[in-house]
């Protein structure tokens, strides 16, 4: 148990660390910078989940959708940051 925390909390850390790293189409809507970020939802994290990209990990959180449904799959989001986690408004598998 204490190996899945830590590995979680070494998602989180990277996640943080890479955020703003990721290959992403940004759109401006009004005052807020939307983007777009292809990957596969590959753990969850007290924050939200971890969305593995081509460029690294991005921690991103919904509250529209349940993103436990889309745990190991491929999926498109677009949202807005706060910080570095992401919420997503739209996503598309």
């Amino acid at each position: 148990m204490k190996r899945v925390i830590l590995f979680l909390g070494f998602l989180l850390m990277v996640g943080v660390n890479l955020g703003g790293c990721q290959q992403s189409i940004i759109t401006t809507k009004g005052n807020s910078k939307v983007v777009t970020i292809k990957g596969e939802i590959i753990a969850p994290t007290t924050d939200g989940y971890v969305l593995s990209t081509e460029s690294g990990l991005v921690t991103i959180t919904s509250t529209k959708f349940k993103l436990d449904t889309y745990l190991h799959k491929k999926v498109t989001v677009e949202g807005m940051y706060s910080g570095t986690l992401l919420y997503v408004d739209k996503l598309r598998n």
